[in-house]
């Protein structure tokens, strides 16, 4: 994430994660990343991390079949394992999508 995009600020937060403003290092072109963190999916709490981290992954299938004119176009998602820098979890899934209409 950090070699591909630059952040410019972010854009909202909420019980989901956030979303932040990027410029691609690669195509210069702005974009908005929802990053939502994952949980854990081993230890105490294997089963409940495991269960919220399918529902994450059916929302990003949900939303990459979507189209509508009132719906930000979707991109791409991907994981990343790891801490990064100022991340409060060790996974993080983010959603690519485009703000240039």
């Amino acid at each position: 994430y950090k070699n591909d995009f630059t952040e410019l600020g972010i854009l909202g937060r909420g019980g989901g994660g956030e979303v932040v403003k990027v410029r691609n290092r690669l195509d210069k072109r702005i974009y908005a990343i929802k990053k939502i963190p994952l949980l854990e999916e081993k230890g105490r709490f294997a089963k409940s991390g495991a269960e919220q981290n399918r529902k994450i992954r059916r929302e990003v299938t949900t939303i990459s079949r979507m189209t509508h004119k009132n719906i930000v176009r979707y991109y791409q998602a991907w994981v990343e394992d790891g801490k990064a820098e100022n991340d409060s979890a060790n996974n993080s899934k983010c959603d690519l999508v485009n703000e240039n209409k």
